[in-house]
């Protein structure tokens, strides 16, 4: 009988099975690592391109306050200029007369004092123009670290997701060594089993009865290891394990099969691997497995 048509694969299958979901699991994890870099990058150019503008902001803010305290500047200048002037004016009119001297003394008074309203309102301007600059300047700072902020908790929660789904690959590759692990052992069983078989000698009733145990033992220890099966399972055929050579009835033993030859091997292995496949069945209806969870996030394959 071959494998194929007891719908039983070889546990170098399974092995193979599982080291091609370690892989998947190595490359899946191996995008995640690039996705959180390249969203950690993105977030970064934002906060220089933010800063950059606003430094450029705030280098424009006070080039224009120093052109305007330089403009008041000039005009104080200006205005003292025209004053001495005027007080040098008003010295030579003085010498000159004394009532044309009197009507210029008092419009130089009132200029002086015009003059003197001038910057007055000259110095409060340049205050409120200073106030708002600085209100501006706060403004924007606040803003920069709200900017701040901002990115941190994003790259955080970006972090975090992607955490979540590192943890369940790890999930995945803990769950599929386990699934190794027990192929294997169940491999080396199976090995030994039929090592004994083969060594116990050329007594056909003796080989069976030992592989007739083995198998029951394979078989029992698999029941004990699963979990319960669902109700209107399928329940594997114990009567499967038990070799041909072993069955007691006039039925089995008018066509026995000699001890040593091919055929009497093949049809105890192949008894064997029907026992565990169908073991391996209710086990897999018992437990169905659980799909990963989704964090909203498509991954790129």
């Amino acid at each position: 009988m071959s494998q194929s048509e007891h719908g039983a694969s070889p546990p170098g299958d399974a092995v193979d099975l599982a080291k091609q979901g370690l892989v998947e699991a190595a490359v899946r994890l191996k995008q995640a690592g690039g996705e959180v870099q390249l969203h950690l990058s993105s977030f970064i150019e934002a906060m220089d391109g933010s800063r950059q503008a606003l430094q450029k902001e705030i280098a424009e803010l006070k080039a224009e306050m120093a052109r305007e305290a330089a403009r008041h500047h000039d005009e104080l200048d200006r205005l003292i200029d025209a004053h001495r002037d005027q007080l040098d004016l008003q010295a030579a009119v003085q010498t000159a007369g004394g009532t044309l001297m009197t009507a210029r003394e008092s419009e130089l008074t009132a200029e002086r004092d015009a003059a003197r309203q001038l910057v007055k309102e000259v110095t409060a301007e340049r205050d409120r123009l200073m106030h708002e600059a600085s209100a501006k300047i706060a403004t924007l700072t606040d803003q920069l670290l709200e900017a701040q902020a901002a990115s941190e908790q994003a790259s955080s929660d970006a972090l975090a997701g992607f955490t979540g789904e590192l943890e369940e690959l790890r999930e995945q590759v803990r769950k599929l060594m386990l699934e190794l692990a027990r192929e294997r052992e169940l491999s080396e069983r199976l090995k030994s089993e039929l090592d004994l078989a083969s060594k116990a000698g050329p007594q056909p009733s003796n080989e069976s009865t030992v592989t007739r145990s083995a198998a029951e033992q394979v078989s029992k220890r698999e029941a004990a290891t699963a979990p319960p099966p669902r109700r209107g399972s399928r329940k594997p055929q114990s009567s499967r394990s038990v070799p041909a050579a072993a069955r007691s009835g006039p039925a089995a033993s008018q066509t026995p099969v000699p001890a040593g030859s091919p055929g009497h091997y093949r049809m105890t292995a192949v008894e064997i691997r029907d026992e565990l496949a169908a073991s391996r069945a209710s086990s897999r209806d018992a437990t169905p497995t659980e799909p990963p969870r989704s964090t909203g996030k498509k991954r790129k394959h």
